[in-house]
C-alpha cells in the first residue's frame, strides 16, 4: 500500500472494526466469523491495492511523468 495516502494504516482499522462486529455478532464461534470476514474485506482489500497502484503510478518520478504525457496526447 502506498503510505503516503496511510491506506495501511486506514485498512487494518477497518479490518479491526469489522472483524470485532462480527465476533460480537457471532460469540467466538470462528467458523462462522472468519468466512465472513474474508467476503467482507477481501473485496475490499483489492480495493485499496488497486487504489495504491494508482497512487504509485502518480507519484513516481518517471511513471507520473510518463502518465501525464500520454494523458496529454
Amino acid at each position: 500500500m502506498f503510505s503516503l495516502m496511510g491506506q495501511g494504516c486506514s485498512a487494518a482499522i477497518q479490518d479491526a472494526v469489522v472483524l470485532e462486529s462480527l465476533l460480537r455478532q457471532h460469540g467466538e464461534q470462528l467458523s462462522l466469523v472468519l468466512p465472513e470476514f474474508s467476503a467482507q474485506q477481501v473485496e475490499e482489500g483489492h480495493a485499496v491495492s488497486d487504489l495504491g497502484l494508482i497512487a504509485f503510478v502518480f507519484y513516481h518520478r518517471w511513471l507520473g511523468l510518463l502518465y501525464k504525457i500520454t494523458t496529454l496526447l
